[in-house]
């Protein structure tokens, strides 16, 4: 079964399923018995990877920017990401990227172009 299908059926079991850093959260107002749940959870295990992408929602252009982001060396130093914006504190600053991207496009700077913006500027200027 893939991510996606595993989480459909533990959705439709009646759990909240969401990423809170990189862990998966499981949450139901009554669980199920054991014997019908824990198989998924098993199987989702072996695709977190996969799941957490599902659930966090990037695709495209962007999942490549996040994944650039999550493995880039980057700079430990004050430096200007564009000709408006300086960053004096580097590591609040990749704090701050890496909390809205595990909180994924539902959030504001996710969904309005503002994580994205940032990070294109970053890559632009680490290149």
């Amino acid at each position: 079964m893939t991510a996606k299908n595993i989480i459909a059926e533990l959705k439709k079991l009646g759990f909240e399923v969401f990423v809170d850093g990189d862990d998966i959260v499981l949450r139901a107002d009554e669980y199920p018995a054991p014997d019908i749940y824990q198989p998924l959870v098993a199987e989702l295990k072996v695709c977190k990877k996969q799941a957490i992408e599902y659930l966090r929602g990037w695709d495209g252009e962007m999942k490549k920017l996040v994944d650039w982001f999550l493995n880039a060396s980057l700079p430990e130093t004050p430096f200007n990401l564009n000709p408006w914006t300086r960053v004096v504190s580097p590591s609040k600053f990749y704090a701050g990227l890496r909390e809205d991207i595990n909180v994924g496009p539902k959030r504001s700077r996710g969904r309005t172009g503002g994580l994205e913006c940032d990070l294109i500027d970053l890559k632009r200027v680490l290149h």
